[in-house]
């Protein structure tokens, strides 16, 4: 189905079941090439026919599954669909509730408003509010992020755990039931997990060649990564899917994953609100795989050097504030010991993701793979092949800080 037509039946669903009217039916492309590996991201102008609303002004943004049956086939992207979908249907409105039966006055909702969307095959599609309307930015994924911005998705990620935490111990029930259908959709799916093993190998290799004098106890870890890959990730995956402190986690957490709403003042520009964006993956997992993959795949060594520590603590704070607040005992939920023990644990599985994240993050729009011209070995080849030195850096520094902290590679 052509993504022209895909659009239109979006359209007219959206006037059926929403009741609001289009300005035009020719949405703006809002993703350049290699910006967005799983769907297409259009902005369209409606105008509502609600009553009361009658000609309000809408910005919308539809998010439409690809066509292509290979690039559907490798990424899982129906899979993908239907976990954002079960998202915003299911869980969001749970984590909205607990806080309204708790008495929160500042109901924690860093997300877009949701409208509707498409389980049909080959026309899986989200439509959410168009938050760039409303003044945020997505995050810049081709540079390290500041220390302000770390510091804010670091508290942000804290208070989503916190929620988790606090439907295990009001409404266990209702977490079972968003556990059963929050399994693994990536790393435990077949196509995915054999090209992204692949691409791990190939990328780890070339960072090693990069290597030299000195770098023996870099050559050496990375190494042992490499060589235990197969056992090391489904084990882990499997340990991390069950464990007695999971939390619905958002899987995903890059800085494009991430909008912000910036305050100006007279000496710089500081980010003082977050909205987060693209939950396909979210599942049941420790806390500490969102914070080992925000933290490897979008900071440097730099950042890491000077804030590292303080960063997991401000996560912790923020996340036993609100756990406070919904009458629960974080110490008891989720001690800060385990959470520590946890960072060491599931860092193969960060670095992992930091492994070939951070490489397609440093691709120009150009070096993006044509959906028109795809097959397994040119998209592996494409996503293998890394024209920029900062990417081997920033790897080896990982390496070194992983070795800092005790953290393990298998």
């Amino acid at each position: 189905m052509p993504i022209e037509q895909g659009i239109l039946r979006l359209i007219n669903k959206l006037k059926g079941e929403a009741n609001i009217m289009f300005e035009d039916q020719v949405p703006d492309s809002v993703t350049k090439p290699g910006e967005n590996w799983v769907g297409e991201i259009y902005r369209v102008k409606a105008i509502a026919n609600e009553k009361g609303k009658t000609g309000m002004e809408y910005s919308l943004i539809l998010k439409i599954a690809p066509y292509d049956l290979l690039y559907r086939h490798v990424f899982n992207a129906a899979s993908l669909f239907h976990r954002e979908i079960y998202f915003y249907n299911k869980i969001l409105p749970e984590l909205i509730d607990i806080q309204r039966e708790k008495g929160i006055k500042a109901i924690f909702q860093p997300f877009s408003k949701f409208y509707l969307s498409s389980k049909e095959y080959l026309g899986e599609a989200i439509v959410m509010d168009d938050m760039g309307a409303k003044g945020f930015i997505v995050g810049n994924h081709r540079r390290p992020v500041d220390y302000e911005t770390a510091l804010l998705v670091m508290k942000t990620l804290g208070q989503f755990h916190a929620l988790s935490f606090a439907m295990k111990e009001y409404k266990p029930e209702v977490y079972e039931e968003i556990k059963s259908n929050c399994e693994d959709n990536f790393l435990n799916n077949p196509a995915v997990y054999t090209m992204v093993r692949k691409l791990y190998l190939n990328l780890s290799n070339q960072t090693i060649a990069t290597c030299g004098p000195g770098d023996e106890k870099i050559v050496e870890s990375i190494n042992k990564f490499a060589e235990n890959l197969s056992s090391t990730f489904p084990e882990l995956a499997l340990q991390q899917e069950h464990e007695d402190y999971g939390v619905i986690t958002h899987g995903d957490p890059q800085i494009r994953n991430f909008l912000f709403k910036y305050r100006t003042t007279s000496t710089c520009t500081i980010p003082e609100e977050c909205c987060i964006i693209d939950t396909q993956i979210s599942r049941i997992a420790s806390p500490a795989l969102d914070i080992l993959f925000f933290m490897f795949v979008n900071t440097d060594k730099e950042l890491r050097s000077s804030h590292y520590d303080e960063l997991i603590e401000e996560y912790y704070k923020s996340f036993s504030t609100l756990l406070r607040e919904l009458g629960c005992d974080p110490e008891t939920l989720f001690p800060f010991t385990v959470l520590q023990s946890h960072l060491r644990k599931f860092a193969p599985i960060g670095f992992g993701f930091a492994t070939w994240v951070v490489a397609l993050n440093y691709k120009k729009p150009e070096e993006a793979p044509g959906k028109d011209e795809l097959s397994e070995e040119s998209l592996l080849k494409n996503f293998s092949t890394i024209n920029d030195g900062r990417y081997f850096e920033r790897m080896k520094d990982l390496a070194k800080d992983m070795v800092d902290y005790g953290y393990k590679f298998c």
